[in-house]
């Protein structure tokens, strides 16, 4: 076998584990980005020193035992590397049967890891596969099934009743929350999976994903770092390869939800009409606004992907929970990991004429707090009935001003109905309710000003009957059997709802603002002063983020020509 050769960046001594660094070469590393490849060759000269020094000199002059570490040396850079979360192409001499299982066993003996090696299509060379490792069918069910059935029983008795029950309610909003936060501390020191096996973790193993993380970017990143700030957002690594920014969740076990009543069926916004079986009307607005999203700068940049040190990031833009944030009737019910959102929801009710929220004026019914507990691993599963996701921070600030995640539900079910749900109730006291309503600056707090918020309702306002044919086109995408015909048929027969082939895009006015508020610092005081790499080297990566703008390569997202 004739092996790649390596870049030689480091030597290692023949006579002792004596290192020497090639500078010239170390130059050209740094100007071509190649340190995954650096990176391969510290993983090997390391194995090279453990090797040199189990080695007799009779066996280090047999040229099969020479060649035979050589390869061991690749083999175990390549574990290393691939348990760390890389996903690596291999030069065609190494894509063998042979050096796969060495990869196998090394994971297994040396690391403790019973992992099998997989491929997919790479996504920087064109007809080739990179490489991963995940665990072995076995021992991946079994892990799975030790928590699919996972849960705590969290209510507190006293007294013979439940607290918060709609018998025996709260006195107000603020004692409700108190008490769902002390039964989080509770159920979140009961977990076995919080406590045990996500933070003793050799490994950024996440199940039930069944693969191997970067560190800052592993699947549970918003759970395992205590040192970042309750309102952080962290940089998530999703299985499509996508990253979202998700709300630091270090100690937490709930999501919320506020209601200033209670209601015995409570759905998302698209099925609360009971008679209504046909959705086309409210899917094509969602497809439209979607369209509209998809022409934003900064929606396309990060689609697209940004470089930071020699990594590319593509952020996924969640476009399904943006329509429930702007108006739109959707199957999705909003969650929020911050329990001062959820309580400016339990206290005022919106005005659709003003499009404002006012405090809650009546005292007659009872408010609800809502808890729903996060049963892990498996919580971000699609299960019976229901999804739940992550929107967090996205370009459009709402959802990250309200800490959002979202619950995606089947027409006919019912959030009360859902076993993770519990219902806390509590009495209206409005003195105290205009006080959180005023801390929350009267919702700005969680609704600020912004283009998409403008620009949508200018549509909704003045172009309602209207779509364009993108948007007619996702819609054809999503549903197997309908054509453009169809389609456009139905939208004019049943909705009066006329198609013209325009794409929907932002009014001059407002990408003028959008582009003065780059120049005054958006992108470094606004969007990225919250967002957070959870690693020892994410102050690096954030500094990288910050200077985007400053990157020739995007200046088109952030200056107008």
């Amino acid at each position: 076998m004739k092996f790649p050769v390596p870049i030689k960046l480091i030597l290692l001594s023949n006579e002792a584990d004596f290192l020497s660094i090639d500078i010239n070469v170390l130059r050209n590393i740094v100007r071509s980005a190649t340190y995954t490849v650096l990176r391969l060759e510290c993983y090997m000269v390391a194995r090279a020193i453990y090797n040199h020094r189990k080695c007799t000199n009779k066996l280090a002059k047999n040229s099969a035992v020479i060649k035979g570490l050589q390869l061991d040396e690749y083999a175990f850079a390549y574990t290393l590397g691939m348990l760390l979360g890389l996903r690596l192409n291999m030069p065609d001499i190494l894509e063998t049967s042979e050096f796969f299982r060495m990869i196998e066993n090394i994971a297994s003996v040396e690391f403790h890891e019973d992992c099998r090696i997989c491929s997919s299509p790479s996504r920087s060379i064109k007809n080739r596969d990179e490489y991963f490792l995940s665990k072995k069918p076995d021992v991946y069910n079994k892990l799975l099934a030790k928590y699919s059935k996972a849960s705590i029983k969290l209510y507190v008795q006293e007294d013979g009743y439940l607290k918060g029950s709609i018998t025996h309610p709260f006195d107000n909003v603020n004692d409700a929350a108190d008490f769902i936060l002390s039964q989080e501390r509770k159920a979140f020191v009961a977990d076995e999976f919080m406590q045990n096996t996500l933070l003793k973790r050799k490994f950024n193993y996440a199940l039930p994903a069944n693969m191997y993380n970067i560190p800052w970017a592993d699947a549970y990143v918003a759970w395992i770092h205590p040192e970042v700030s309750d309102d952080s957002f962290l940089v998530n690594h999703l299985k499509s390869g996508r990253f979202s920014l998700k709300p630091n969740m270090f100690g937490r076990k709930f999501l919320y939800r506020g209601q200033s009543e209670y209601y015995d069926i409570c759905v998302p916004s698209l099925f609360r009409d009971k008679n209504k079986t046909y959705f086309l009307d409210d899917m094509i607005r969602c497809q439209e606004f979607i369209v509209l999203c998809q022409s934003h700068p900064l929606v396309r940049l990060l689609d697209q992907g940004i470089d930071l040190w020699n990594d590319i990031f593509r952020f996924e833009m969640n476009y399904g929970g943006l329509a429930q944030h702007y108006y739109n009737k959707t199957s999705f019910l909003d969650l929020t990991s911050d329990i001062e959102a959820a309580k400016f929801f339990a206290v005022t009710d919106y005005d659709r004429k003003t499009d404002t929220y006012k405090v809650h004026d009546s005292t007659e019914k009872l408010g609800v707090l809502y808890y729903y507990e996060i049963s892990m691993p498996q919580a971000f599963q699609r299960q019976l009935g229901k999804a739940l996701s992550t929107i967090g921070k996205q370009v459009f600030m709402r959802s990250g001003q309200q800490h959002g995640y979202l619950l995606n539900m089947n027409k006919g079910t019912n959030f009360n109905e859902f076993p993770e749900v519990h219902k806390v109730f509590f009495r209206h006291i409005p003195p105290l309710e205009k006080e959180i309503f005023k801390a929350a600056d009267e919702g700005e707090k969680y609704f600020p000003s912004e283009m998409l918020q403008s620009m949508w309702m200018r549509k909704l306002k003045h172009h309602s009957s209207v779509v364009s044919l993108s948007a007619v086109k996702i819609n054809v995408e999503w549903n197997k059997g309908e054509t453009i015909e169809s389609v456009v048929k139905k939208l004019r027969d049943f909705y009066d709802i006329e198609v013209k082939d325009y794409i929907p895009k932002f009014d001059d006015d407002l990408i003028d603002q959008y582009y003065d508020n780059m120049a005054h610092g958006w992108w470094q005081d606004v969007f990225c002063h919250d967002i957070c790499f959870g690693s020892s080297d994410g102050v690096v990566y954030k500094d990288f983020l910050n200077n985007v703008p400053s990157d020739p390569r995007y200046q088109w997202a952030f200056k107008r020509k």
